[in-house]
Protein backbone atom coordinates (compact mmCIF):
# COMPACT_ATOMS: atom_id res chain seq x y z
CA UNK A 1 0.00 0.00 0.00
CA UNK A 2 1.23 3.48 -0.89
CA UNK A 3 0.44 6.13 1.73
CA UNK A 4 -0.18 9.72 0.68
CA UNK A 5 -0.47 12.64 3.18
CA UNK A 6 -3.21 15.24 2.73
CA UNK A 7 -3.00 18.75 4.15
CA UNK A 8 -6.54 20.03 4.79
CA UNK A 9 -6.87 23.83 4.99
CA UNK A 10 -10.34 24.80 6.19
CA UNK A 11 -11.59 28.37 5.91
CA UNK A 12 -13.07 30.19 8.88
CA UNK A 13 -14.59 33.60 9.48
CA UNK A 14 -12.06 36.20 10.53
CA UNK A 15 -13.83 36.55 13.90
CA UNK A 16 -13.70 32.73 14.31
CA UNK A 17 -17.49 32.50 14.59
CA UNK A 18 -17.81 29.89 11.80
CA UNK A 19 -15.74 27.36 9.88
CA UNK A 20 -16.50 25.99 6.44
CA UNK A 21 -16.42 22.33 7.53
CA UNK A 22 -16.35 20.39 10.77
CA UNK A 23 -13.52 18.02 11.58
CA UNK A 24 -16.03 15.15 11.56
CA UNK A 25 -17.17 15.90 8.00
CA UNK A 26 -13.58 16.21 6.76
CA UNK A 27 -12.76 12.81 8.27
CA UNK A 28 -15.90 11.29 6.72
CA UNK A 29 -14.74 12.58 3.33
CA UNK A 30 -11.27 11.14 3.92
CA UNK A 31 -12.74 7.74 4.83
CA UNK A 32 -14.71 7.65 1.59
CA UNK A 33 -11.59 8.59 -0.35
CA UNK A 34 -9.69 5.68 1.17
CA UNK A 35 -12.46 3.22 0.36
CA UNK A 36 -12.48 4.42 -3.25
CA UNK A 37 -8.71 4.32 -3.81
CA UNK A 38 -8.12 1.05 -1.97
CA UNK A 39 -8.61 -0.73 -5.31
CA UNK A 40 -5.35 0.90 -6.43
CA UNK A 41 -3.55 0.09 -3.15
CA UNK A 42 -3.44 3.80 -2.26
CA UNK A 43 -4.40 5.24 1.12
CA UNK A 44 -4.46 8.84 2.30
CA UNK A 45 -3.88 10.21 5.78
CA UNK A 46 -4.04 13.50 7.67
CA UNK A 47 -0.82 15.48 7.55
CA UNK A 48 -0.30 17.32 10.83
CA UNK A 49 -3.98 17.62 11.68
CA UNK A 50 -6.67 19.83 10.12
CA UNK A 51 -5.56 23.45 9.76
CA UNK A 52 -7.89 26.46 9.92
CA UNK A 53 -7.33 29.73 8.08
CA UNK A 54 -9.43 32.45 9.70
CA UNK A 55 -9.94 34.93 6.92
CA UNK A 56 -13.30 35.97 5.46
CA UNK A 57 -12.14 35.92 1.83
CA UNK A 58 -10.62 32.46 2.19
CA UNK A 59 -13.71 31.22 4.05
CA UNK A 60 -16.01 32.38 1.24
CA UNK A 61 -13.95 31.33 -1.80
CA UNK A 62 -10.50 29.90 -1.08
CA UNK A 63 -9.63 29.19 -4.72
CA UNK A 64 -9.65 32.88 -5.59
CA UNK A 65 -8.53 34.31 -2.24
CA UNK A 66 -5.19 36.10 -1.85
CA UNK A 67 -2.50 33.44 -2.01
CA UNK A 68 -0.58 35.21 0.75
CA UNK A 69 -3.14 33.85 3.22
CA UNK A 70 -2.56 30.30 2.00
CA UNK A 71 1.20 29.97 1.55
CA UNK A 72 2.16 29.79 5.25
CA UNK A 73 -0.14 26.77 5.66
CA UNK A 74 0.89 24.81 2.57
CA UNK A 75 3.03 21.66 2.72
CA UNK A 76 5.40 20.65 -0.05
CA UNK A 77 5.24 16.99 1.05
CA UNK A 78 1.44 16.70 1.09
CA UNK A 79 -1.60 17.19 -1.11
CA UNK A 80 -2.99 20.64 -0.30
CA UNK A 81 -6.81 20.72 -0.11
CA UNK A 82 -8.57 24.06 0.40
CA UNK A 83 -12.11 24.05 1.81
CA UNK A 84 -14.53 27.00 1.74
CA UNK A 85 -18.12 27.96 1.12
CA UNK A 86 -17.52 28.15 -2.66
CA UNK A 87 -15.03 26.57 -5.04
CA UNK A 88 -14.94 29.05 -7.91
CA UNK A 89 -12.01 28.95 -10.32
CA UNK A 90 -9.77 31.98 -10.92
CA UNK A 91 -11.42 34.04 -13.63
CA UNK A 92 -14.67 32.11 -13.25
CA UNK A 93 -14.14 30.28 -16.53
CA UNK A 94 -15.86 27.08 -15.39
CA UNK A 95 -18.86 28.79 -13.80
CA UNK A 96 -20.20 27.39 -10.53
CA UNK A 97 -18.16 24.36 -9.51
CA UNK A 98 -18.39 21.82 -6.66
CA UNK A 99 -14.61 21.59 -6.61
CA UNK A 100 -11.61 21.91 -8.89
CA UNK A 101 -7.94 21.10 -9.23
CA UNK A 102 -5.73 24.10 -10.00
CA UNK A 103 -2.65 22.81 -11.87
CA UNK A 104 -0.86 26.16 -11.61
CA UNK A 105 -1.10 26.18 -7.81
CA UNK A 106 -1.13 22.38 -7.55
CA UNK A 107 -3.93 22.39 -5.01
CA UNK A 108 -7.49 21.09 -4.79
CA UNK A 109 -10.45 23.28 -3.80
CA UNK A 110 -13.69 21.75 -2.45
CA UNK A 111 -16.85 23.61 -1.42
CA UNK A 112 -18.61 23.06 1.89
CA UNK A 113 -21.58 21.17 0.46
CA UNK A 114 -19.25 18.40 -0.78
CA UNK A 115 -17.46 17.79 2.53
CA UNK A 116 -19.20 14.56 3.53
CA UNK A 117 -19.06 10.82 3.07
CA UNK A 118 -21.50 10.54 0.17
CA UNK A 119 -20.13 13.11 -2.30
CA UNK A 120 -18.03 11.91 -5.23
CA UNK A 121 -16.43 15.34 -5.74
CA UNK A 122 -13.25 14.72 -3.72
CA UNK A 123 -12.37 11.37 -5.37
CA UNK A 124 -13.00 13.05 -8.74
CA UNK A 125 -10.76 16.07 -8.04
CA UNK A 126 -8.06 13.89 -6.50
CA UNK A 127 -8.14 11.97 -9.77
CA UNK A 128 -7.37 15.20 -11.64
CA UNK A 129 -4.54 15.92 -9.18
CA UNK A 130 -3.11 12.51 -10.08
CA UNK A 131 -3.27 13.20 -13.85
CA UNK A 132 -6.68 11.76 -14.81
CA UNK A 133 -8.75 13.49 -17.49
CA UNK A 134 -12.50 13.36 -17.90
CA UNK A 135 -13.64 10.52 -20.19
CA UNK A 136 -15.21 13.38 -22.15
CA UNK A 137 -11.92 15.24 -22.48
CA UNK A 138 -12.27 17.65 -25.39
CA UNK A 139 -15.96 18.24 -24.72
CA UNK A 140 -15.58 19.85 -21.28
CA UNK A 141 -17.08 23.22 -22.18
CA UNK A 142 -19.21 21.98 -25.07
CA UNK A 143 -21.43 19.00 -24.17
CA UNK A 144 -22.70 17.11 -27.20
CA UNK A 145 -25.67 18.78 -28.87
CA UNK A 146 -27.11 17.24 -32.03
CA UNK A 147 -28.01 20.66 -33.42
CA UNK A 148 -24.40 21.84 -33.07
CA UNK A 149 -22.32 18.71 -33.56
CA UNK A 150 -24.58 16.48 -35.64
CA UNK A 151 -25.90 12.97 -35.02
CA UNK A 152 -23.93 11.06 -36.11
CA UNK A 153 -21.29 13.54 -34.97
CA UNK A 154 -20.05 15.41 -38.02
CA UNK A 155 -16.89 17.02 -36.62
CA UNK A 156 -13.46 15.40 -36.57
CA UNK A 157 -11.86 17.16 -33.61
CA UNK A 158 -13.27 17.88 -30.17
CA UNK A 159 -15.07 21.22 -29.82
CA UNK A 160 -13.43 22.31 -26.54
CA UNK A 161 -9.95 21.19 -27.59
CA UNK A 162 -9.32 20.75 -31.34
CA UNK A 163 -6.06 18.92 -30.61
CA UNK A 164 -8.06 15.98 -29.22
CA UNK A 165 -9.65 13.68 -31.79
CA UNK A 166 -13.30 12.64 -31.58
CA UNK A 167 -13.24 9.29 -29.78
CA UNK A 168 -14.84 6.42 -31.69
CA UNK A 169 -17.09 3.93 -29.95
CA UNK A 170 -15.14 0.95 -31.30
CA UNK A 171 -12.02 2.11 -29.43
CA UNK A 172 -9.85 2.21 -32.55
CA UNK A 173 -8.43 5.67 -31.71
CA UNK A 174 -8.63 5.49 -27.92
CA UNK A 175 -4.96 6.32 -27.41
CA UNK A 176 -5.21 9.79 -28.96
CA UNK A 177 -8.76 10.79 -28.07
CA UNK A 178 -10.94 11.31 -25.00
CA UNK A 179 -8.96 10.63 -21.84
CA UNK A 180 -6.34 8.68 -23.84
CA UNK A 181 -7.22 5.48 -21.99
CA UNK A 182 -8.65 2.44 -23.75
CA UNK A 183 -10.78 0.95 -20.97
CA UNK A 184 -13.04 4.00 -20.55
CA UNK A 185 -15.70 4.19 -23.29
CA UNK A 186 -16.30 7.24 -25.48
CA UNK A 187 -18.26 10.00 -23.77
CA UNK A 188 -19.05 13.40 -25.29
CA UNK A 189 -19.90 15.00 -21.91
CA UNK A 190 -23.21 13.18 -22.03
CA UNK A 191 -23.63 13.31 -18.27
CA UNK A 192 -23.84 17.10 -18.19
CA UNK A 193 -27.48 17.86 -17.39
CA UNK A 194 -28.54 14.20 -17.71
CA UNK A 195 -30.92 13.50 -14.82
CA UNK A 196 -30.31 9.81 -14.11
CA UNK A 197 -27.66 7.08 -14.24
CA UNK A 198 -28.83 5.44 -17.47
CA UNK A 199 -27.89 7.33 -20.60
CA UNK A 200 -30.39 6.81 -23.43
CA UNK A 201 -29.87 10.07 -25.33
CA UNK A 202 -28.94 8.40 -28.61
CA UNK A 203 -25.66 10.19 -29.36
CA UNK A 204 -23.78 8.51 -32.22
CA UNK A 205 -20.10 8.74 -33.10
CA UNK A 206 -18.92 9.73 -36.61
CA UNK A 207 -19.39 6.11 -37.72
CA UNK A 208 -23.05 6.15 -36.69
CA UNK A 209 -22.49 3.85 -33.70
CA UNK A 210 -24.37 4.65 -30.50
CA UNK A 211 -22.28 5.78 -27.54
CA UNK A 212 -22.46 3.74 -24.36
CA UNK A 213 -20.66 5.82 -21.71
CA UNK A 214 -19.71 4.47 -18.28
CA UNK A 215 -22.15 6.43 -16.14
CA UNK A 216 -20.51 5.07 -12.97
CA UNK A 217 -17.01 6.31 -13.64
CA UNK A 218 -15.75 8.80 -11.05
CA UNK A 219 -14.26 11.05 -13.71
CA UNK A 220 -17.49 11.46 -15.70
CA UNK A 221 -20.31 13.92 -15.14
CA UNK A 222 -23.19 11.59 -14.35
CA UNK A 223 -24.34 12.68 -10.89
CA UNK A 224 -27.26 10.36 -10.11
CA UNK A 225 -25.61 6.98 -9.67
CA UNK A 226 -26.31 6.45 -5.95
CA UNK A 227 -22.59 6.56 -5.08
CA UNK A 228 -21.97 3.40 -7.10
CA UNK A 229 -18.89 4.88 -8.77
CA UNK A 230 -15.57 3.34 -9.77
CA UNK A 231 -12.25 3.89 -11.50
CA UNK A 232 -11.15 1.73 -14.41
CA UNK A 233 -8.00 -0.41 -14.24
CA UNK A 234 -6.35 1.95 -16.70
CA UNK A 235 -7.18 4.96 -14.56
CA UNK A 236 -5.74 3.33 -11.44
CA UNK A 237 -2.58 2.38 -13.34
CA UNK A 238 -2.19 5.99 -14.48
CA UNK A 239 -2.76 7.29 -10.93
CA UNK A 240 0.00 5.02 -9.64
CA UNK A 241 2.28 6.07 -12.48
CA UNK A 242 1.69 9.69 -11.50
CA UNK A 243 2.60 8.89 -7.89
CA UNK A 244 5.86 7.44 -9.19
CA UNK A 245 6.64 10.96 -10.41
CA UNK A 246 5.17 12.79 -7.41
CA UNK A 247 7.70 11.35 -4.97
CA UNK A 248 7.31 14.42 -2.74
CA UNK A 249 3.83 13.32 -1.64
CA UNK A 250 4.68 9.68 -0.97
CA UNK A 251 5.31 8.87 2.67
CA UNK A 252 8.87 7.62 3.18
CA UNK A 253 9.02 7.67 6.97
CA UNK A 254 6.71 8.08 9.95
Amino acid sequence: VRYVPINFLVGGKTNKSKVAASAESVLDMLCRLNEVYAVGNIQFYLFGGIKYIYNDAFYENPGIANELFVNPYREITAVDVLIGKKADTPGGGLGVTLGHYNPGKDWIVIKTSEINYSSETFPHELGHYLSLNHPHNGWDSDPWDASLHGNPVSITSSPSNPSVAIELTNGSNCENSGDFLCDTPADYNLGFGWNNCNYTGGAMDPNGILLNPDENNFMGYFLQCANDYNFSDGQMALVNADLDIRQNVLAVNW
